[in-house]
């Protein structure tokens, strides 16, 4: 009887410390997450406006090979944010999502996983471009990289596209960079692995061809893009809760400014609910 009278005690003090440990760790992540979100929400009502769009009709067809469409370009102030960071190299927005972030490429793939764009400590850290990748996105594939966060933000959202609908209603994104825009139109949403090609910066002949045509294949959702072989491609890699070993990996082809296919009509925007 007395063990019994000894061991309930033992066992409150035990479970209330577990209790409490994971209530401190509990408020550490949200207060992390607190922090993350207002630092990139200060710093995008700072440095970044975006016109409301003008719905533009689908061109007819013409004899012309180019053909001006409107697109609604933001607007990003890089001269403030290379104030604030001079590893800034771009800024990704997906209308109608969260996803409105600066990109940044570090010496490694490891700091910006870490730490905000203010160089403060932060397990969200940044939307990151591969270190080995040339800045200007100039390489047959640029790697995008961002934490898959639990309350949506960062990559957060990108396993939405595993849901053709959201694809259908997000169907392109705008990459903006101190040199050029860019509209990256999404091909294809894998669920892969670590070791797939999606991560092969230097995509090139049979390679490419045979990873391209998995990723078409293996799509989670249906896209009337197809890739020509002069074509750069953006990758946007995130984690998934698939596995440990599975990433989900968005593909999209990189069209400039003044170089956009006559075939693309920017969305008028809605705010996604999710």
């Amino acid at each position: 009887m007395k063990k019994k009278n000894i061991l309930i005690p033992v066992l409150t003090v035990v479970f209330a410390g577990l209790f409490l440990f994971s209530a401190w760790k509990l408020w550490g992540i949200r207060s992390e997450y607190r922090k993350s979100g207002s630092t990139y929400g200060e710093l995008t009502q700072a440095v970044v406006s975006t016109p409301e769009p003008t719905p533009a009709q689908k061109p007819e067809e013409t004899e012309e090979e180019e053909v001006e469409v409107y697109v609604p370009w933001p607007s990003v102030d890089f001269t403030q944010l290379n104030e604030i960071n001079t590893d800034v190299v771009g800024w990704l927005q997906i209308g109608g999502t969260i996803i409105d972030y600066p990109v940044v490429q570090g010496r490694d793939n490891w700091y910006y996983l870490e730490h905000l764009i203010t160089g403060e400590p932060a397990i969200a850290g940044c939307l990151m471009l591969d270190c080995a990748n040339e800045s200007d996105f100039s390489d047959p594939n640029s790697v995008i990289y961002a934490h898959h966060m639990q309350n949506g933000t960062l990559f957060g959202q990108l396993e939405n596209y595993r849901k053709e609908g959201f694809f259908e209603e997000h169907p392109y994104a705008y990459l903006l960079t101190p040199e050029k825009n860019y509209v990256v139109r999404f091909f294809a949403g894998v669920l892969t692995t670590y070791d797939a090609q999606a991560w092969n910066l230097h995509l090139e002949g049979e390679v490419r061809e045979e990873w391209l045509r998995f990723a078409k294949a293996n799509s989670s959702f249906d896209s009337p893009v197809t890739p020509a072989k002069e074509d750069r491609i953006l990758t946007l890699s995130t984690c998934s809760n698939d596995g440990r070993d599975l990433r989900y990996v968005m593909l999209g082809v990189l069209e400039a400014e003044g170089e956009i296919r006559p075939d693309f009509v920017p969305m008028e925007w809605k705010d996604d609910e999710e």
